[in-house]
């Protein structure tokens, strides 16, 4: 018998397992008792629809729906065959904070015996830096044992601090020793890696730096994806350098706090080949570029992007126009930051022969320093190709390609009255992903397929 979905089993048996996972979400033993009804041959053949997806953990002292408790370690051991077999996509969190490292030892051997894992997403919010660190070690040593088809890694600390006012939550000695010890580790022939690096590691800065320099560099053969965020205020920041050996880099996503705009050169020197790329700043340190954007320094380092088809970036066009954020839900005041920024994706388009979209992040956009982003597509008009890519291979040619502007809830037919005397852009398009925001979908116009067919990000 063939099984895609839920739906195709007997009706009895699915209103069981909808029952189960309505009642007790998360859970393995309502699945299981569902699965006791009926034959071996259909555990078998049902187990990779059930069990593909599935989210491990400790206990947390708020509701932890959707992770697996402790006490279904006895689900766990009765399903394990099944689970080995049928896991493809795992999501790991950490929540207790009493527990020691080797608590988890046997959770990381588990993982490591799927034996068709593909993807692991692992998130620590125990507020221990010290046993975090140490974690992901072990972690990792289980995974190069075993899993031989993962191909995605996600790796993030919420915000780790030490050290903290309850002794539960302080790192031991003994903890800081053992990872002022620890050895870095990787994994090899990972193609996408996910790091959310805050992590307080002032305590052992270098034992941090050399772990995340490895994680990055083990898969340097294999790696297409990278999405890097560094806290705030903690964590170590990893040296750009190191995506030179990481020759076959598609996209790259950088958020960080320390860094200003001097980001961008680095990076069109160590990774010219990026496909994607996004960087997110602080608000703090975004570059304050100069009008027209053609004449600002940075501009001209996007030309060695050859192969950029996606980008997102933050530049400050607005102290240059002298045009800066004057009350909140200025519309008026939007519309002109949208066609300052237009007429700079213009220039863009000349310089990125294979730019297909174009995202500016803008902040802030209200006194609660919340961020505003405006998106662009370019097309190339029918007529307009030439052999050598979008383009074609003259600044003329690339100087036919159009921007066309992506629609905000702002612009519905609703806020008229609030844009003032401001006009929006020509071309203006709908991504079919927010179609639904319109009351009227007659009303938004153009709906446009993304360039690159993803969603609206």
């Amino acid at each position: 018998m063939s099984v895609k979905t839920i739906l195709d089993l007997p009706k009895d048996v699915a209103l069981l397992i909808f029952e189960a996972i309505v009642h007790d979400p998360g859970r393995l033993g309502g699945e299981l008792r569902a699965l006791s009804l009926v034959s071996h041959a259909m555990r078998r053949s049902v187990a990779p629809v059930l069990y593909r997806y599935r989210c491990l953990g400790s206990n947390r002292e708020r509701t932890a729906s959707r992770a697996v408790n402790n006490t279904d370690l006895d689900a766990f051991s009765r399903c394990s065959d099944l689970l080995r077999h049928a896991a493809r996509h795992v999501r790991v969190k950490i929540y207790d904070r009493q527990r020691e490292v080797d608590d988890y030892s046997q959770l990381f051997e588990f993982i490591a015996s799927l034996q068709f894992l593909k993807e692991l997403k692992y998130a620590d919010e125990s507020s221990r830096p010290a046993q975090a660190f140490l974690m992901v070690q072990q972690l990792l040593l289980a995974l190069d044992r075993g899993c031989p088809e993962l191909y995605r890694l996600k790796i993030s600390f919420e915000r780790l601090r030490v050290p903290s006012v309850e002794k539960n939550e302080r790192a031991s000695d003994l903890e800081i020793e053992k990872a002022l010890q620890a050895t870095a580790s990787g994994i090899k022939n990972l193609t996408k890696l996910g790091l959310q690096w805050a992590l307080d590691d002032s305590l052992f800065a270098d034992q941090s730096a050399a772990q995340l320099a490895c994680l990055i560099t083990t898969s340097s053969e294999t790696l297409r994806e990278l999405d890097l965020k560094i806290d705030d205020w903690y964590g170590v920041e990893p040296d750009l350098q190191l995506l030179k050996n990481i020759r076959g880099l598609e996209v790259l996503c950088i958020s960080s706090p320390l860094r200003g705009g001097e980001i961008y050169g680095e990076i069109a020197d160590v990774a010219p080949g990026l496909r994607r790329l996004e960087v997110k700043l602080d608000s703090r340190r975004r570059p304050i570029a100069a009008l027209p954007f053609a004449s600002d320094p940075h501009y001209h380092v996007f030309g060695k992007f050859l192969k950029l088809q996606q980008l997102r970036i933050s530049f400050d066009l607005e102290k240059s126009a002298r045009d800066s954020l004057k009350k909140d839900h200025d519309l008026p005041w939007y519309i002109r930051c949208l066609k300052r920024r237009r007429i700079a994706t213009q220039s863009l388009a000349r310089i990125c022969p294979h730019l297909e979209e174009c995202y500016w992040i803008m902040y802030p956009a209200d006194s609660e320093g919340n961020s505003m982003t405006h998106r662009f597509r370019i097309v190339t008009p029918p007529g307009s190709e030439s052999g050598e890519g979008l383009g074609g291979s003259s600044a003329d040619q690339r100087a036919d390609r159009l921007v066309q502007t992506y629609k905000d809830e702002y612009m519905m037919p609703f806020f008229r009255n609030d844009w003032g005397n401001e006009e929006f852009p020509p071309d203006m398009i709908v991504h079919p992903d927010i179609l639904h925001r319109w009351l009227d979908p007659k009303e938004a116009g153009e709906v446009a397929k993304p360039a690159l067919g993803i969603r609206y990000w």
